[in-house]
């Protein structure tokens, strides 16, 4: 039996244990045919609860982490943004391997089941999840842009790179940094998603654009890095300078695709950015 069963087994048995509990639920990974599986892989689970309170008070923690060598640290987040939540959820990283739990109210289960993509039942002792279809995994599928969505993507990468040139030209590296992290980069992979999805859109970048090489090139996947070393001003304009012929390339091919007009300032800015950066001697 590998981890992932492993886990997926003392999840389930937990369930089945438990009075209180009337069905469990996986979802993530284990129901991801494309996730990748490793010893890094955890099991994401909810456990439908009659009490959740009673629930919180049985510590289902202590009751799984000595067959996992022990807990080496948890989180509640639940706690930790004031208790807002209609569930609680143990996030439980052990010495070997990882379980997310959720528990919800029982009356939840129809509507957690239309927000979780992939989630699959493992347990069911009233037929309480008869019946209900898990929403699927579109939600990860990239959207076919119209042309506002295409237009708007075109401006915030153009007028973000000029954040970035002034915070190199006054030495704020990590204002520079700051813009082309949050900024720039998101914009310039939107606009790959734009490009690479068409015409049907049904490729996915997945959690934390972790399926993002699938829609690069050989090229591209071998310059990626780049973008992310942002360790000086010579880094941070080199990464800079890349994500702009890369936009400027790839939102040409985007809107030839979806027929939309490129709009016609980003060479002009560029040309502005790479004056600055000039003068920077970066």
């Amino acid at each position: 039996m590998d981890l992932a069963q492993e886990l997926l087994a003392a999840v389930t048995g937990l369930a089945e244990e438990e009075e209180l509990v009337r069905a469990a639920a996986v979802s993530g990974s284990l129901t991801d045919p494309a996730a990748i599986k490793d010893r890094f892989s955890d099991c994401d689970a909810v456990f439908f609860v009659r009490d959740l309170e009673e629930a919180r008070r049985r510590d289902y923690p202590s009751r799984l982490a000595p067959q996992f060598g022990g807990m080496l640290i948890m989180q509640k987040p639940d706690e930790m943004d004031g208790g807002a939540s209609p569930w609680f959820t143990y996030l439980m990283q052990f010495d070997r391997g990882r379980i997310d739990l959720r528990l919800l109210p029982v009356e939840r289960a129809a509507w957690y089941y239309g927000t979780e993509p992939g989630l699959t039942a493992v347990v069911d002792k009233d037929g309480l999840l008869d019946g209900l279809t898990p929403v699927g995994r579109e939600v990860f599928t990239l959207n076919r842009p119209d042309r506002t969505a295409y237009e708007n993507c075109c401006n915030e990468f153009w007028w973000t790179t000029l954040y970035v040139a002034k915070g190199l030209a006054r030495r704020q590296l990590d204002y520079a940094v700051w813009h082309l992290e949050h900024c720039v980069r998101p914009e310039l992979i939107k606009m790959l998603g734009y490009d690479r999805g068409y015409p049907d859109y049904t490729v996915s970048l997945g959690v934390g654009n972790k399926y993002l090489p699938a829609l690069l090139s050989p090229e591209e996947r071998r310059r990626w890095p780049e973008l992310y070393a942002l360790g000086s001003p010579t880094d941070c304009a080199r990464a800079l300078r890349l994500a702009m012929e890369w936009f400027l390339r790839i939102s040409c091919s985007a809107g030839e695709k979806l027929g939309i007009f490129t709009p016609d300032y980003g060479p002009a800015v560029a040309a502005r950015c790479e004056a600055i950066l000039a003068e920077m001697g970066v």
